[in-house]
């Protein structure tokens, strides 16, 4: 028996009818609230400054506005998504449910890039995040990484929090092609998707597709979404594709293209709180040659839809787990068949939306009645 629908009051910072906002993570799951959760009821936040404190103060205003509708005549649940700040202030008359991709403990220390917040403002923002993790009745993570975190790091108990990755951020599963074709290639193509060169690891995709060259395996590496550093030879061996708007048709045709022709998706990220092109590579049958970090092994099981590399691999490392999954041409087409099961059955929104679902059930009733929830302290973690 299917759980009942849910009457949900979708809170975020985030526009969800923005399909860039957020990497679409914003427009994806509202749909997905929609279309297998219940009715939603999207409550849209003012325009965000650009200063930090004036936007901690319009998140506040935001949810103490917004918290005056929340009642349990028209909602059964609150849902907010990536905004802890608001989370923080939403009063407490029904069920909060809170969705992120990390935690603030987990974030600080880990992406290697400068905050440009003053002591204060971390102060502020670690409060208000640990305010929001220990308030909240449900917490949604996209990764075990982030999951692991709220329990170690905020002391939530562990049995309020649920672990679901986000979906990949296709409005539509691509046609399957039978791999068999793609597998007699005469030169494997591998493809290189992100914005951030030094972070998703391009450095190591170039040593290791000059590796396989040099092995004698013929080897193609397309760099899309990035440049390399100016200081940075690139081999003739390599397509750079700066950008693709995949809102333009011409754009999303050829980025289509170059998922249909690649054999690897290799990412030897350093920093990733869990990747949404994973899912992506995987609705096109691409496994995924990617590093043992952050959420990545919630989306990418090593030996299933992909590989995964100790953070300590060189690019030589990658090249040789590679030319061995080559070598094997049948082996590949079963490994291409393992990325599109896992993406039929994980790694969409659809099923986010149903797992949501069934987790919002197992905890509460729908249509105004919930079930008793004993909250955790308020004290400092």
């Amino acid at each position: 028996m299917a759980p009942s629908p849910f009457r949900i009051a979708y809170v975020s910072q985030l526009d969800p009818q923005d399909v860039r906002a957020f990497s679409g993570i914003a427009h994806f799951a509202f749909r997905a609230l929609q279309q297998h959760v219940g009715e939603v009821t999207a409550f849209r936040a003012p325009p965000i400054p650009r200063r930090w404190t004036r936007r901690v103060g319009c998140a506040l205003r935001y949810a103490l506005g917004t918290g005056r509708a929340l009642g349990p005549a028209r909602f059964d649940v609150a849902f907010v998504l990536h905004a802890s700040n608001v989370c923080a202030g939403l009063p407490r008359r029904i069920p909060l449910v809170y969705c992120a991709d990390v935690t603030w403990q987990a974030y600080e220390g880990y992406y290697a890039r400068p905050l440009p917040l003053r002591p204060w403002q971390l102060r502020l923002r670690r409060a208000l995040e640990r305010r929001c993790l220990r308030r909240a009745d449900l917490l949604v993570f996209s990764s075990q990484w982030a999951a692991d975190s709220a329990v170690r790091h905020y002391g939530v108990p562990a049995e309020r929090v649920e672990v679901i990755p986000y979906g990949a951020n296709l409005p539509l599963a691509p046609h399957w092609s039978e791999p068999s074709e793609r597998a007699h290639a005469p030169v494997l193509e591998l493809l290189f998707l992100g914005v951030e060169w030094g972070r998703k690891g391009g450095a190591y995709a170039l040593e290791a597709v000059r590796a396989l060259n040099r092995w004698g395996v013929p080897a193609h590496l397309t760099v899309c979404g990035c440049v390399p550093p100016a200081d940075e030879e690139v081999p003739g061996c390599v397509t750079v594709i700066p950008f693709l708007d995949k809102g333009v048709p011409a754009d999303a045709a050829r980025f289509h293209g170059l998922l249909r022709r690649a054999h690897f998706l290799l990412l030897p990220t350093r920093a990733e709180a869990m990747g949404l092109v994973f899912g992506e590579a995987n609705a096109y049958g691409l496994p995924a040659i990617t590093t043992r970090t952050g959420g990545i092994p919630s989306v990418v099981e090593d030996g299933v839809n992909g590989r995964l590399l100790p953070l300590s691999a060189s690019g030589e490392d990658f090249a040789r787990v590679i030319a061995d999954e080559w070598r094997d041409r049948e082996a590949w087409v079963r490994a291409s068949h393992r990325a599109r099961q896992r993406f039929e059955e994980r790694l969409n929104w659809d099923a986010w939306g149903r797992s949501l679902h069934a987790a919002l059930a197992r905890r509460f009733s729908a249509r105004g009645s919930r079930t008793s929830i004993a909250l955790a302290p308020l004290s400092q973690a």
